[in-house]
């Protein structure tokens, strides 16, 4: 797999030539009704008019005409589709299952869902910082879609916090099942010799070419391929398309990217994640080491005052 390239949004240009004739299609899952005003507000950047796919899990209570009148007012919106699908494959399920035909009928694709981290206090910030390299402003959208019309077939924001690096299957049943993808696909690449390291979207929000996507919306899955919920934090076949979002399309000519707002961001990330890989085990140890000083401590100063 080649490493991902680097844009840094504060250093690039905008050229509105480039994709005024293009399509964009928005596919955006809600699973978090609350989060829907923050989502029109974001989209409300989109420098012009695109095609809003929305997904809402069959279980949630939701407002379907609330839902278009939010979006229609705040947004330069053409077609609004909603449909209620299963609670199955989180986000990516409803992407690919239920509007996989339509977005391909585009040239561009904004994959956004409402994300929630409930199973991690320190993840509460996720969302908003994904959504600030997305869609933050309208100038950074535009230059996004520049760098789409060129040879850049797919840009995500880069890791969020430190001590997690920028990729990684994380568990050997991803690549496995990343591999029954592959190999549905008809895409011959052994990730198990070609790809020991790979590079993904984490939080699976991005930007695409609907081209350089092809392979993953040509599986033909169904939501039967998705287990039901309540599914773990990792290694699903939903963990495991993420895993191929910068994968799909190496063969089309077209890069992936990590991209930064600016320059300062990137230097911030980047090392913090460089410290937090070769230093991480050994902060570990010393914090297992200090713990058990501290017991020790406790037990001698115990003793010495008859506390034991």
């Amino acid at each position: 797999m080649r490493n991902p390239e680097i844009i840094i949004l504060s250093e690039t240009a905008s050229d509105r030539n480039l994709f005024e004739g293009r399509s964009i299609a928005v596919h955006l899952h809600i699973y978090y009704q609350e989060k829907a005003d923050e989502m029109a507000k974001f989209l409300a950047n989109i420098p012009k008019p695109f095609d809003l796919f929305i997904s809402i899990p069959e279980n949630v209570d939701s407002n379907e005409g609330k839902l278009e009148e939010l979006f229609r007012q705040n947004t330069k919106v053409n077609e609004i589709r909603i449909e209620r699908t299963p609670n199955r494959g989180r986000d990516i399920a409803p992407m690919l299952c239920t509007f996989g035909k339509a977005i391909m009928e585009h040239d561009f694709i904004l994959h956004l869902h409402t994300k929630n981290s409930p199973h991690d206090s320190k993840l509460s910030g996720w969302s908003s910082f994904i959504f600030e390299h997305l869609v933050s402003s309208e100038e950074n959208i535009e230059k996004i879609l520049t760098q789409l019309s060129n040879r850049t077939g797919i840009v995500s924001p880069p890791v969020y916090i430190s001590y997690v690096g920028m990729g990684g299957w994380h568990k050997l049943r991803n690549r496995h099942l990343a591999q029954q993808c592959l190999d549905r696909a008809g895409i011959k690449t052994d990730l198990k010799k070609k790809c020991p390291e790979v590079y993904y979207p984490q939080g699976s929000m991005f930007w695409a070419r609907t081209d350089y996507m092809a392979p993953l919306f040509k599986l033909e899955l169904c939501y039967d391929d998705f287990p039901m919920e309540p599914i773990p934090t990792d290694g699903t076949i939903a963990h495991a398309i993420e895993r191929l979002f910068f994968l799909c399309g190496e063969n089309t000519g077209f890069s992936a990217a990590y991209i930064y707002n600016n320059a300062w961001q990137y230097d911030l990330i980047n090392n913090k994640n460089l410290l937090g890989k070769k230093y991480h085990k050994h902060l570990k140890n010393s914090q297992k080491l200090i713990w058990i000083i501290a017991i020790l401590l406790i037990t001698i100063v115990g003793f010495c005052t008859g506390l034991f």
